[in-house]
């Protein structure tokens, strides 16, 4: 049974803010405590308990994919998390505004499906970071052609040349890496896919690497650029630094309700025809 709901509404959407209340006092009502992000601390009452520091049974984030991915650089792999979705493109959200209240009993009875997806891991300067995503790698300087150096399993796969590169999961083929004309690739399948932003040269194309791969990114001399995972944590880079990616041993769980969730919302999403 599940004793502790965290809730993590968008900061950015007032509607979610409500419905994370109202969903507070739904799930008292249910006998489950509910524990709210730690931004709203000083919106809640007094004895309301926020996260972290709190450990929780289960997550319901409410807002979009931006939202979910805040939320899972939260609680990483620490209890499984449902999307709420109450924007409009969504590629991890199960549930929606509309049958939340459906999907949040189906939730208690232990009615739902656990998907473990992949995390990509970054090494950098003694560092260790995840991203559900992606890891991309961009210039600072805009208006000007980026150069890396890209090395697989040790060997050298020479310079690349655009605006950055993305190295994604294959949750994340339909993100940042589909935006740079990436395939999509099923998030059951374990690989890394690698993306240059805007190339130079048209015989770039998309890479889709082994899930044992290890790939090491280097700036060459006088570039400087920005590593972004997920779009959540930032950290400048400069000319020699070097960057290793590989897939993570650590899974983050993600909620549905039914096991080929994948398949039916890519051709609604991408609106492509279908009875």
């Amino acid at each position: 049974m599940l004793k502790k709901i965290g809730i993590f509404p968008s900061l950015k959407k007032k509607e979610a803010i409500e419905l994370g209340y109202e969903l507070s006092e739904y799930l008292k009502l249910k006998g489950v405590e509910p524990v709210f992000r730690e931004e709203l601390k000083d919106k809640i009452s007094g004895k309301a308990k926020t996260f972290p520091p709190e450990e929780l049974d289960f997550v319901l984030s409410l807002g979009g994919d931006g939202t979910l991915l805040q939320c899972v650089h939260r609680v990483w792999d620490s209890c499984p998390i449902l999307g709420v979705n109450l924007g409009n493109l969504g590629f991890l959200t199960a549930s929606d505004g509309k049958k939340v209240y459906e999907d949040l009993e189906r939730v208690l009875q232990g009615d739902y499906i656990v998907h473990e997806r992949d995390l990509v891991r970054v090494q950098f300067k003694g560092r260790e970071l995840y991203g559900l995503n992606e890891c991309s790698i961009a210039q600072v300087n805009v208006g000007r052609i980026f150069t890396l150096s890209l090395e697989v399993n040790g060997v050298r796969m020479g310079e690349l040349r655009g605006d950055g590169i993305i190295v994604s999961t294959a949750t994340g083929s339909t993100a940042y890496a589909l935006a740079c004309n990436g395939p999509l690739i099923s998030p059951s399948l374990h690989a890394l896919l690698l993306c240059v932003i805007s190339p130079h040269s048209l015989s770039t194309r998309p890479l889709v690497l082994m899930p044992e791969d290890r790939i090491k990114i280097t700036l060459p001399e006088g570039e400087f650029g920005l590593l972004v995972m997920d779009g959540q944590e930032r950290l400048p880079l400069s000319a020699g630094d070097e960057v290793i990616l590989t897939l993570a041993e650590r899974k983050v769980r993600l909620v549905f309700f039914e096991e080929d969730f994948f398949l039916r919302v890519i051709p609604k999403k991408l609106l492509w025809g279908h009875p």
